[in-house]
């Protein structure tokens, strides 16, 4: 299963990599979706670095069974754009798992993962 991610330079490193670890260790696959592909994006704390995996303009909602959306500047600055308003809407209106980690009473990563994992994950009943 894939699970999207939204991600822009000064994202939350902590609430990134936590998530993604997380994810990861899960068997989920997470691809990182902002501008352009490749394109290398650095933390707010300078401790993280990622490279986008797909532009947002290609990312189709369908393909993923959850959205994450770290903090931090990126949050912020990304929903400000339509395609990615739009990305948003599309996984609300299908009920898909949101963690919008930079929302104003965010669920921690840890709590995010927790639940979904035990609704979607390999041991889910």
């Amino acid at each position: 299963m894939l699970i999207a991610c939204l991600v822009d330079q000064e994202f939350d490193d902590a609430q990134l990599r936590v998530t993604y670890d997380r994810m990861l260790a899960a068997g989920y696959e997470v691809v990182l979706i902002s501008r352009e592909v490749g394109e290398e994006l650095v933390g707010a704390k300078k401790q993280e670095k990622v490279r986008v995996d797909r532009r947002i303009e290609d990312a189709r909602p369908d393909d993923y069974a959850a959205l994450l959306i770290p903090g931090g500047k990126s949050a912020e600055r990304l929903r400000a754009e339509r395609p990615v308003a739009a990305f948003i809407e599309a996984f609300k209106k299908a009920k898909k798992p949101i963690a919008d980690l930079g929302a104003k009473e965010p669920a921690a990563p840890e709590e995010f993962c927790r639940e979904f994992l035990a609704t979607t994950g390999p041991t889910a009943g």
